[in-house]
This record gives structure tokens, sequence and C-alpha cells, in this order.
């Protein structure tokens, strides 16, 4: 149709044509918009599970916001968790219902945030986090189940915050604190998870600031 007002009533028809024609064309686009986002995170969701199948002999059950390998109702293989826009949350490896293998976490946007390694469902091997910009926050190991060995922990901007060691999920030994710059904040000794002796404090450009003492008397940090 073809709108040629030449009074007041046809400029308000065409008025009104003109606007429902407008008001049509937003519901179809945003009703467009809102199945393309659907797809955007089915395909996400369909693209993880092929990159994590599921082993041979087992089935495939879809959950609201997770994917399952089934052997009978016991979970085996990797189990998959999802954020709402379909992207991965958690990989987590099963064998027989217990967790066994490689283990990832993931921030919304996609970075991992951590990735260890489980055995007969306790944690075993090397540990790392890392904050939701990328980079490193921790790098450690599990012996056992237990934390154990060297640990590294970083601040935010990817300088060391500590560094030391744990036995059997304790620390022990020395230790030494570090400012955000990369300074030393503070260093000294841990003996069964209690800080103990002399503590050396520094202040941000590095030099001495005086000295704590423990007898192991109250729990460390």
């Amino acid at each position: 149709m073809i709108c040629r007002p030449n009074n007041v009533c046809a400029i308000v028809v065409c008025t009104i044509v003109v606007w429902a024609i407008v008001v049509w064309a937003i519901v179809v686009n945003g009703g467009a918009s809102q199945v393309s986002a659907k797809d955007t995170a089915s395909e996400r969701r369909a693209k993880a599970s092929a990159a994590h199948p599921c082993p041979a002999g087992t089935r495939t059950r879809m959950r609201p916001g997770s994917r399952l390998c089934l052997s009978g109702d016991t979970a085996h293989g990797p189990v998959l968790h999802f954020h709402s826009h379909g992207r991965l949350a958690e990989v987590v490896t099963y064998a027989k219902g217990r967790r066994h293998g490689l283990t990832r976490l993931y921030y919304t946007n996609g970075r991992l945030s951590l990735e260890m390694r489980y055995r007969d469902g306790r944690p075993s091997g090397r540990y790392r986090a890392w904050q939701k910009s990328g980079s490193l926050s921790a790098d450690g190991r599990y012996v056992d189940g237990y934390l154990h060995g060297r640990l590294t922990l970083y601040h935010e901007n990817g300088r060391l915050a500590e560094r030391g060691s744990y036995r059997r999920n304790l620390r022990q030994g020395r230790w030494i604190f570090f400012h955000e710059n990369g300074r030393r904040e503070l260093e000294g000794r841990y003996e069964d998870g209690r800080r103990v002796g002399s503590w050396k404090r520094f202040d941000r450009r590095g030099r001495p600031a005086g000295e704590l003492r423990f007898h192991g008397t109250s729990q460390g940090d």
C-alpha cells in the first residue's frame, strides 16, 4: 500500500501503519536474537561434549547444565558442567564412580581456573590455579591426597606472593612472603603448620623492618 496523505485522517492512518511495521520488525528481530543466543549456548555444549566423548560401552545423559557418562548408574568418564551461556564450567573425570584423572575448572570468560588430577578419588600430582585474567595464581603438588612439597602463590599482577613447602597439608620449613612489587615482606620457618622462631620483616623497598618471634603456639596462615 502506498500512502498519499491528502488530509489529516490519511496522515494518521499512514503513521499507524508505519509504526505497526516498525514494532513488527522489532518483535521479529528480538525473537531471532533470543533464538540465536540459545542456539549459541546449545552449540557450545555440543562442541564441548564432542571434545570430551564418553568412553565406549557407556551411555550419555544430558541434564540441565551438565553432561554425564554412565556405566549403569555410575559415573564413568568425563562429566561436564556448563555455565548458563553454554561454556564449560568443569570437566571432572570419573572411573567407576570415583574421581580419577584430569579435573579442570573454567571461569565464565572461558579461561582456565584450576587444573589437577585425581587418583582413586584423591588429589594426586601437580595442581595449578589461574587468575581470571589468565595469570598463574598457584602451583603445587598433591601426594596421596595431601598437599605435599613446594607451593608457589602469586599476586594478581603475576609477581610472587608466597613460596614454601607443605608436608601432608601442613606448612613446613622455610617460607617467604612477598610484597606486590616483588620484594620480600616476611621470612621465617614453619613446623607442622605453625610459625616458629624468628621471622624477619621487610618494607616495600626490601629493607629490614624488624623481627617477630613465635614459639609454635599459634597456627600460621
